[in-house]
């Protein structure tokens, strides 16, 4: 449902915030040809999600970095699309930032906050 909303389109570049253990994240590579990487705060649940992107073969196309939502490690502009599913889980003092940030997109851009 996210990707309908966002409309993905081949070749795009997805931020996924909270990404968990990459399941969506590899179902929206495989399923509409873009690039995405996940951003997941437990050490535990990255790794989860790398070796399982491995062990499927996608790690050429979904990647995945270990950090906090609020301190993305990537430039601003990198992404087509920034997904956030987990935003409703956030605490609610940094929701305000995570959201707010997240729900200004450029312009041909788009961002989802559900």
């Amino acid at each position: 449902m996210v990707a309908e909303l966002a409309h993905f389109r081949l070749k795009q570049h997805i931020l996924d915030i909270g990404a968990g253990v990459g399941g969506p994240a590899r179902r929206w590579a495989q399923k509409y040809g873009v690039r995405v990487w996940g951003v997941e705060l437990s050490e535990e649940v990255y790794q989860t999600a790398v070796a399982l992107t491995t062990w499927v073969g996608l790690q050429d196309r979904v990647h995945f970095a270990q950090g906090s939502a609020l301190a993305v490690p990537f430039e601003r502009d990198t992404f087509d699309v920034v997904v956030m599913q987990a935003c409703r889980h956030a605490d609610r003092r940094k929701r305000p930032a995570l959201c707010g940030v997240l729900s200004r997109p450029q312009a041909g851009r788009a961002a989802r906050v559900t």
